[in-house]
């Protein structure tokens, strides 16, 4: 699976609601997959369940969330 990093700032306010969304798409016409798309899907279904979010503060200014699936 690939790995991405994407980001986003702000002037964060303790209420403002945040969104989190990624897409995935799979050609199921590639006959090199080394499995198929149902069993991609299956598997990023499993990693959702233990998924992890972490919040760390490298300085007072900066806040990074990372969500690891």
């Amino acid at each position: 699976m690939p790995s991405t990093t994407n980001s986003a700032s702000w002037d964060f306010n303790p209420s403002d609601s945040v969104r989190l969304s990624a897409t995935f798409s799979f050609d199921t016409e590639d006959t090199q997959d080394a499995a198929p798309v149902a069993a991609a899907l299956a598997a990023i279904q499993a990693r959702l369940a233990s998924a992890t979010v972490t919040a760390t503060q490298s300085d007072p200014a900066t806040i990074t969330v990372t969500v690891t699936i």
